[in-house]
């Protein structure tokens, strides 16, 4: 049976005081994995706002999702998350990502992500 590896995942900051920068996680993405998003260091997806909670979300990858998908919840953060336009349920539900999606994080920064798929069978 095949195993399922988890494609990269990056936040482009477009717009807020770290605008410009690319932000990836700080260890590589395992089959199992879920990355922490916020302004505290040490988090896997830092980013350095005050609009932007300690601990403001979380991405998850979804293997059990046909082909796989990075999701997305906020985690109780204290400005919100919106998902493409839509507010996120603050401790509520996962949102699947898909590359090119938009992200607002707390007050002041946009986000696009970005997926990079990995064709199968490929290397």
């Amino acid at each position: 049976m095949h195993t399922q590896s988890v494609p990269p995942l990056a936040l482009r900051i477009l717009r807020g005081p770290a605008a410009g920068r690319t932000v990836t996680p700080s260890a590589p993405p395992t089959s199992a994995t879920s990355l922490a998003l916020g302004r505290k260091p040490g988090r896997d997806l830092q980013i350095p706002d005050p609009g932007v909670s300690e601990g403001h979300a979380l991405l998850e990858w979804e293997a059990r999702k046909k082909g796989g998908a990075w999701t997305i919840r906020d985690v109780g953060s204290s400005n919100g998350t919106r998902h493409n336009g839509e507010e996120l349920v603050r401790e509520g539900a996962s949102h699947d990502l898909e590359d090119g999606d938009e992200l607002m994080l707390g007050t002041h920064t946009v986000a696009v992500v970005e997926v990079c798929v990995r064709e199968r069978g490929g290397e």
